[in-house]
């Protein structure tokens, strides 16, 4: 699991690559997923970035794309001044988000995309219904930075 503000990566394998003791990529392979916090107060719905794998791009601690390849599905909860909206789920090969300042900019879903939009009065009572599969999120976030190596942990 890679923290990051009120997201989270899971993967089987994560390689953080640094440059100038700087992160600039992250590589999440098989069965990777990208959980974000869609709102803190609706605090059981979060916008989800399934894949076998996803790269991650980092400019000045500033999240530039992410690419999510084979298998790729989308959730993302919508809301408005109004209030909560649907949900909007979508399944293809590969998906790139670019972002500009840190918001998202541009998606593109690459390949055949079957998609799907779940109306608000459908999820309402039940938003945790229609997570991705792989679908976690890990409340147990670690306090302050540290790096945990398997080999280091005790048995």
């Amino acid at each position: 699991i890679v923290w990051y503000k009120q997201s989270q990566l899971y993967a089987d394998s994560i390689i953080i690559k640094l440059k100038d003791n700087k992160v600039k990529n992250l590589y999440a392979f098989n069965n990777s997923i990208m959980v974000m916090v869609h709102d803190s107060i609706e605090k059981n719905r979060f916008n989800q970035i399934v894949g076998k794998d996803i790269i991650i791009d980092i400019d000045s601690a500033t999240v530039q794309s992410v690419y999510s390849n084979g298998d790729a599905k989308s959730l993302y909860f919508f809301a408005d001044d109004k209030g909560e909206n649907g949900v909007d789920r979508k399944s293809t090969d590969s998906i790139r988000i670019k972002f500009d300042n840190g918001e998202v900019d541009k998606i593109y879903w690459i390949g055949t995309t079957i998609a799907e939009f779940i109306p608000e009065n459908l999820i309402f009572h039940d938003p945790m219904k229609f997570n991705l599969p792989l679908f976690q999120w890990n409340e147990d976030k670690p306090k302050q930075k540290q790096l945990i190596l398997r080999a280091n942990m005790k048995k």
